[in-house]
């Protein structure tokens, strides 16, 4: 995502799920391809800290197809804390957020983005 447009839209109109390191913003577009968002604010730690948190995230997502679809545009949220996790603890948290938003068992956003 580039536009604030699209940021605005996912967060007011998406669901999210919180954890201490960030916040997840799901929304479900069908017929839009998928779409990330990252927020990441001086809060959080100098460039470097920020960018190598903005990385990480991406790759995450790259390598997580089956919950990051088509039709689904998130925006993830950095908070400070996301700058002392390892890679291994922020790819559990971020996929466990992720699959409690798409989860079609639990309501999710499964159905509603293929």
């Amino acid at each position: 995502m580039r536009r604030r447009e699209e940021f605005t839209r996912t967060m007011r109109r998406g669901r999210s799920r919180s954890r201490p390191a960030f916040t997840l913003y799901a929304l479900a577009v069908p017929g839009e391809g998928r779409r990330l968002g990252l927020v990441c604010g001086r809060r959080v730690g100098g460039a470097v800290v920020r960018n190598r948190v903005k990385r990480r995230l991406r790759e995450i997502f790259r390598q997580a197809p089956a919950l990051f679809r088509d039709g689904l545009w998130l925006v993830a949220v950095a908070r400070p804390p996301v700058a002392a996790l390892s890679y291994d603890r922020l790819r559990d948290e971020t996929l466990g957020a992720l699959a409690e938003l798409v989860g079609e068992n639990n309501g999710g956003l499964g159905p509603n983005c293929k």
